[in-house]
């Protein structure tokens, strides 16, 4: 039998096969020749695949065409069959019983040497239903030595896929405890066990980052999104989103862009409302076009460094009054400026190699980055007074340079500018600092260059010239500060910096900031409420204000409250800035509202503003306040003008924003001033109304009437503000009748019908934000103030509120709100008519989120 199978299993194919077999390999080797030689195309080529492909489709298609088809079982064959099976497993189990009897008869006899021939009744031969339930069951030890390996396999498969998680969930443990070690050995660990765990492979390379390791978790990135795509066949799994975003943050930190911008468009593309995502890509953006100008300005002094070598070889004289030839490729200024700056900085090297040790003999004239061939450079001899005077010289050109030209900022980055103007911060300049502090400072006009400085801890270190005893030195400390807090990163830097006491002084630097406001002149003020006022966000600085303001009886607060009530612009704007950042913090918005003048200060800039559209003393030029040195030409103030006031938060209490020009583009620079001093208030005076005290105190200082005036649409970004005081004044009972008798709702509903028009993209924010808080005043008057239901019945408000409904022209939450509104109408029997008349019942089925809860209550 096991021949006749054997042969069956390995039968010679049909001469017909060969002949078919042997035919299409030398057509393959003719198509093959003939594609070497030219003389066939690969458009013939594919050409004639087509047509094999297709008469193969075809042939196959005849071929199920002729197969017969085999008529379908019906029940009686089913049944039939059932049957036969049943019949076979009885006829197996009495096979069974007899072949146990019969096994039991041999067992029980003695061994004797005579012939038992009774024992021939109880056996049972096997025969051919034994070979059929044999080939249908598997007892044969083939089959059965398969079945354990597999049970083995499966049970090791397991214990490592336990094992694996084990080490996970510990890997996650040590994490989150900052050991990034051991969790890194745990997923390793995981990972022999299990090679195909994509959550383990993910990460690891999470740990790596940690560690700094980037080029290895780059690696185990690529084997998520492998396993991802190949092994599992799901690309667009959730896992592969993050597994790209820490791709991309090891390539960022490797400085490859480019490829880090690729990966995170991949991950928006799998999580399109991923905000961090897109947050990220952004600056992404931002990186790739700093680097591809980095390349630009190497390039740059390459070629200029070319040109010098060239001339020196063919002995040319230096130009003295020619322009140069070479010029930026992208900015137009001449290329002399970057080898001017390369000079400079070298010289500024080897000044502090002189300051460290006035005897030093020569330095190299190469600088410390390699950049540039045998510039010449300016002579530095003597005593160490001449070699401080010759940095304050060098460090002033510099400073011109770098304000000027923003490949001069970069080209001082990459020859290590920023690192040489830092060592000389730690020498013993004395009064020679405030160049250096301002040559910083005009570096730091490019976000690259704030956070290199931000990183190799200037802050702190700028932070103790605030007590210098130079009124000089503590403002261009001041502006350096100032500078680096309008970048994102280095901001945190400065602020972690204004929260460490320094150890030589005994004051904290946030105490320093009050005393420098207090007894500073104008410009020192301006820059100390700057610096402050960005950096008042950080819960760290916010607590160590409050201590500082505990410690001195609340002089911070009086200080601030004194520079809110200037007569200078600029100032009261940067004032109103900190105190509305300030009162994020509890304990210091209640301070603020103690500080009646505090708040009486904000209201009177807002009258100031709706009244005459100028503040105290606005005749006053903004020039007359000495913000910058003349050196420094204005860098700071023009660089962070929205920086002031990005730490503004609107109704929600916490949310940033910038300066808008929203209906002051018309106007003039005092007029834009004015109304940027009157959004500051009006921000500090909406974060203030957190508190309840400061509700009731305004209220008793007639605000209302005063923010009333402020609901126009000439400035959206101001009636947002005005129309969120409104809402939280309308908390308190007390200001009902107030609001009423004032014209509040006639100014409010005058706003909601104004922003019924298309929305335009500048203004959509703000008119969303009065819509939202309008609604939401109009719900808070109507549910708690009868007559505020019967003035919207009265006039034309009814009308505009249902108009909104049926238009669906606002968000969920302002149409939640003006339905309450509507069916709060319905409380007062007397405007059921009119409700009836306006058909007030259908506006209110429409898809949003309290619609049936007003509906309720207009049914009732």
């Amino acid at each position: 039998m096991a021949s006749v199978s054997t042969a069956a299993r390995f039968q010679m194919p049909a001469s017909s096969e060969v002949e078919d077999f042997t035919d299409q390999v030398d057509e393959a080797c003719r198509l093959i020749a003939g594609l070497q030689a030219g003389s066939v195309s690969p458009e013939d080529f594919d050409r004639r695949e087509a047509v094999k492909v297709r008469d193969a489709a075809a042939k196959e298609a005849k071929q199920q065409a002729e197969r017969p088809v085999l008529p379908e079982e019906t029940a009686e064959r089913q049944q039939q069959l059932k049957q036969k099976i049943a019949d076979l497993q009885n006829n197996q189990q009495k096979k069974q019983k007899s072949r146990q009897r019969y096994n039991d008869h041999v067992s029980q006899q003695s061994s004797k040497h005579v012939t038992d021939y009774t024992k021939w009744d109880f056996f049972t031969p096997d025969d051919e239903d034994d070979d059929l339930i044999n080939s249908l069951t598997p007892n044969n030890p083939q089959l059965k030595a398969m079945e354990a390996d597999i049970d083995a396999r499966h049970a090791r498969m397991v214990s490592q896929r336990q094992l694996a998680e084990r080490q996970r969930v510990e890997g996650n443990a040590l994490y989150a405890q900052g050991q990034f070690n051991a969790a890194f050995q745990c997923y390793e660990t995981g990972l022999d066990a299990e090679r195909h765990n994509m959550a383990l492979h993910s990460n690891a390379a999470q740990v790596l980052l940690k560690m700094g390791c980037h080029a290895q978790a780059i690696e185990h990135c690529d084997k998520v999104l492998h396993l991802s795509e190949f092994l599992h066949n799901r690309p667009s799994d959730p896992i592969c989103a993050k597994a790209l975003w820490r791709r991309a943050t090891a390539r960022k930190e490797l400085k490859h862009f480019s490829e880090a911008y690729r990966d995170l468009q991949q991950a928006l593309e799998l999580e399109p409302a991923n905000k961090p995502f897109a947050k990220e890509l952004e600056r992404l953006k931002q990186d790739c076009a700093e680097q591809r100008k980095q390349r630009a300005v190497l390039k740059q002094i390459h070629n200029a460094d070319s040109q010098l070598s060239n001339a020196s070889t063919a002995s040319i004289p230096k130009q003295t009054t020619e322009e140069p030839q070479g010029r930026s490729c992208f900015a137009g200024e001449p290329v002399n400026d970057l080898q001017r700056v390369q000079q400079l900085t070298q010289a500024l090297h080897i000044a502090g190699e002189k300051l460290a040790d006035p005897r030093a003999p020569p330095v190299t004239t190469k600088g410390p980055s390699g950049l540039g061939k045998g510039l010449p450079l300016p002579g530095i001899k003597g005593t160490l007074q001449s070699a401080q005077k010759e940095v304050e010289g060098l460090c002033t050109e510099l400073a011109a340079l770098l304000h000027a030209n923003e490949d001069c900022r970069v080209c001082l980055r990459e020859c290590t500018g920023l690192s040489t103007l830092y060592n000389l911060l730690l020498k013993e300049l004395g009064a020679a600092c405030s160049p250096v502090l301002r040559a910083l400072t005009a570096a730091c006009q490019n976000d690259y260059n704030c956070r290199g400085v931000a990183r190799q801890g200037a802050a702190s270190l700028v932070a103790g010239f605030m007590f210098s005893s130079s009124s000089d030195v503590a403002f261009e400390a001041l502006c350096l500060l100032y500078t680096l807090t309008t970048e994102t990163e280095a901001r945190l830097v400065v602020g972690q910096a204004l929260v460490r006491a320094l150890e030589s002084e005994d004051a904290a630097p946030i105490s320093q900031l009050f005393a420098l406001m207090a007894a500073g002149n104008a410009g020192t003020q301006a820059m100390a409420l700057s610096v402050l006022g960005n950096c008042a966000t950080q819960p760290d600085v916010l607590k160590a204000v409050s201590t500082s303001c505990d410690a001195g009886g609340q002089l911070g607060i009086v200080t601030v409250t004194k520079l809110l009530s200037s007569q200078d612009t600029t100032m009261a704007t940067k004032a109103a800035t900190l105190v509305g950042n300030l009162c994020h913090d509890s304990v210091l918005r209640s301070q603020i509202t103690s500080s009646r003048a505090a708040v009486a200060s904000l209201l009177a800039v807002l009258s100031c503003y709706s009244s005459q559209n100028r503040l105290p003393g606005s005749c006053l030029s903004d020039s007359g306040m000495s913000v910058t040195s003349p050196a420094k030409e204005q860098s700071a103030s023009e660089r962070s003008a929205s920086s002031d006031t990005e730490s503004n938060t609107n109704a929600t209490g916490r949310e940033t924003h910038g300066l808008s020009n929203s209906g002051t583009d018309r106007l003039s620079t005092q007029e834009s001033a004015n109304a940027e001093a009157a959004q500051a208030a009006a921000t500090a005076l909406q974060n203030l109304l957190l508190d309840k005290d400061a509700q009731s105190l305004v209220i008793d200082l007639q605000g209302i009437a005063i923010v009333a005036k402020l609901l126009s649409p000439l400035n959206w970004l101001l009636a947002a503000r005005a129309a969120g005081i409104l809402a939280r004044l309308a908390q308190q009972p007390t200001g009902h009748a107030t609001m009423l008798s004032s014209g509040t709702l006639d100014g409010l509903l005058h706003l909601l019908a104004a922003s019924l028009p298309a929305k335009d993209s500048e203004n959509m924010t703000w008119q969303t934000q009065v819509q939202e808080s309008a609604a939401r005043l109009l719900a808070t008057l109507s549910a708690s103030y009868r007559p505020t239901r019967m003035h919207l019945a009265q006039g034309h408000g009814l009308s505009l509120l249902l108009q909104l409904l049926r238009m669906q022209a606002c968000s969920n939450a302002a149409l939640g709100n003006i339905s309450l509104c509507v069916g709060d109408l319905a409380r007062e029997p007397q405007l059921l008519a009119l409700l009836q008349q306006e058909d007030a019942v259908a506006p209110l089925l429409g898809e949003h989120l309290d619609a049936p809860r007003a509906l309720a209550k207009s049914s009732q």
